[in-house]
């Protein structure tokens, strides 16, 4: 599997998982202040002064320059392009923690690009599933919780709260804050598509 690791301009951390690094905006500093592998930088860099772009079009090879004036995030261009470029997987770092709405925009990409894009720091990751069976080992992590947008279908096994061929809409809370109390704890998405929040205190 390629599997693509981008940073935004907030990324503070990057998971213990193989990929290739890429760079976005002000997240490629911090993947080059860390000595990482810069497979590519792409950005309007908007949040960069003259001084440090220089120093990304010095260190990487490919940069991709993205207009200032565009109807997508950063974040949602550069998932594209690793899409084109062939990856598999693609997690971002540092989407979380800043302003609200590009928040908001991360979460959605993942429902976008369900089983693609993993949104992730060092207390959550966050992905979406299409139908299907998953498992989940018990100490990832201390919380589960599970949203809609529109409506699906779930059953949960393995968990202290399990549920049967549940149907949840995009207004049912109840669905957070699960925890696994078997070896491993099953997801099974009979329809729709299912955002999963895992989490743990700071």
């Amino acid at each position: 599997m390629a599997r693509a690791i981008i940073a935004l301009k907030l990324a503070k951390a990057v998971p213990e998982a193989e990929g290739d690094y890429i760079g976005c905006d002000r997240g490629t500093l911090f993947l080059l202040d860390r000595g990482l592998p810069v497979k590519a930088a792409l950005g309007d860099f908007d949040s960069v002064n003259a001084e440090e772009k220089a120093r990304i079009l010095n260190a990487c090879r490919n940069v991709v320059q993205l207009p200032c004036v565009k109807d997508d995030t950063d974040s949602e261009a550069a998932i594209r392009w690793c899409l084109a470029e062939g990856y598999d997987e693609i997690w971002l770092t540092g989407g979380t923690g800043g302003r609200i709405d590009h928040m908001v925009i991360n979460l959605r990409l993942t429902e976008k690009y369900p089983g693609q894009v993993v949104l992730w720091d060092a207390q959550n990751t966050v992905r979406a599933y299409g139908t299907g069976t998953y498992r989940f080992a018990r100490h990832s992590s201390s919380y589960i919780s599970f949203f809609t947008s529109s409506e699906a279908v779930i059953s949960l096994e393995g968990m202290k709260y399990p549920l049967t061929e549940r149907r949840i809409r995009k207004d049912d809370l109840y669905t957070v804050s699960n925890e696994i109390e078997a070896e491993e704890g099953i997801l099974t998405v009979h329809e729709g598509i299912v955002l999963v929040m895992e989490g743990r205190d700071a």
